[in-house]
């Protein structure tokens, strides 16, 4: 029996032009990080967002044909196919590969 991590869900707005919350900040990292958009220079993930956090969130977003802007809200369509994209990879269902996820707007 596997056990599945905490679903992927902020607590407020993520991106460039926003006051991002640190709690906001360490899942967007961490979840980034393990679906191979953002890399880790050490075992820790810094609650600081960054450029590369933004560009990491960018390519995801490019690579699932979203609005590639860079920030996500919660329930929104970013967040939705992060939360996919995770749950399928946890399922073991993906491959070694990083794979694009369709989430509907509904």
């Amino acid at each position: 029996m596997s056990i599945m991590r905490t679903q992927f869900r902020l607590s407020g707005p993520v991106g460039a032009q926003t006051r991002i919350r640190r709690e906001d900040t360490l899942r967007t990292k961490r979840a980034l990080s393990r679906l191979g958009f953002l890399a880790q220079r050490s075992n820790s993930v810094s609650p600081i967002a960054n450029t590369e956090m933004i560009e990491g969130l960018r390519a995801f977003q490019r690579k699932n044909g979203l609005v590639e802007d860079g920030a996500m809200a919660p329930g929104g369509p970013s967040e939705r196919l992060i939360r996919a994209a995770l749950a399928e990879r946890e399922s073991g269902s993906a491959g070694n590969d990083t794979a694009s996820f369709r989430v509907s707007a509904s």
